[in-house]
């Protein structure tokens, strides 16, 4: 059964990246690109999709890069009434960031749109990010963020009482006397104004992580700091072996 209208105004429009190399997980799932790992039957892909149709989006837009040819047939036997699924095949790696001002600009986006990570599963209230996203007229983008025990091997978002970003930090060192190193991390579910992509230039290759969002931060990048929010990166073979497990337990799955 499907909700009610839970994204209410919001963009219904999501990039998903599904162009990485999957090098890490390639020890447990080598012979597919890793957004078609299978998990409770399904590839991971179908779970992000079903998910997204749950919710009311109306147009995917699958940025492909690794094995694209693996998706584009994946997406060849996609079935929806609602939600409509395109392949965008990168030419080159483009990084985050490049990946990103190539679908906006192939496809025409031209109002705020999702991103998604697309080896990611994530638990994020999507009408409380659109909520913050509007409150900020001036906003470039808007982050969801989730709280870990130990953020060392994701980075670090330290933002202000207005939900301002003021500081952005991949991947923390952290010393070996401070092993848990708590905080609020890039869950890797945006919202972006298209605007947001004037300074990517085609073809070159960009990190909206590392090149983009620390830029932004103090001025035009916003985060929602939603304590309920839950992150598992299916990129490594251990969180992959409990991705099933972990989807029922936060109730992630898709009743379709």
């Amino acid at each position: 059964m499907k909700q009610s209208n839970p994204l209410s105004d919001t963009p219904t429009t999501a990039v998903v990246l599904c162009g990485g190399l999957g090098s890490r997980l390639r020890a447990a799932v080598s012979d597919r690109p890793k957004v078609l790992a299978p998990i409770a039957g399904k590839p991971l892909l179908e779970h992000q999709l079903r998910r997204l149709e749950d919710l009311n989006f109306h147009r995917v837009i699958l940025s492909a890069g690794y094995r694209a040819e693996a998706i584009e047939e994946f997406v060849g036997g996609w079935e929806s009434a609602s939600l409509r699924v395109e392949v965008l095949v990168e030419p080159l790696l483009l990084g985050t960031g490049g990946a990103i001002a190539f679908a906006a600009r192939r496809k025409n986006l031209k109002r705020a749109f999702y991103v998604l990570n697309g080896d990611t599963l994530a638990n994020i209230n999507y009408k409380a990010l659109w909520a913050l996203h509007k409150t900020h007229r001036n906003a470039l983008a808007t982050i969801a963020l989730v709280q870990i025990e130990d953020r060392a091997a994701y980075g670090s978002v330290a933002i202000d009482g207005a939900g301002r970003v003021v500081a952005f930090t991949e991947k923390v060192a952290i010393s070996d006397d401070d092993k848990a190193s708590p905080g609020w991390i890039n869950a890797g579910v945006y919202i972006l104004e298209p605007e947001a992509l004037a300074t990517v230039h085609d073809g070159h290759k960009v990190s909206i992580e590392r090149d983009l969002f620390p830029t932004w931060a103090g001025t035009r990048l916003y985060a929602l700091a939603d304590p309920a929010a839950r992150l598992l990166d299916v990129g490594t073979p251990d969180d992959y072996a409990r991705a099933s497990t972990w989807m029922e337990t936060h109730g992630w799955q898709s009743q379709q």
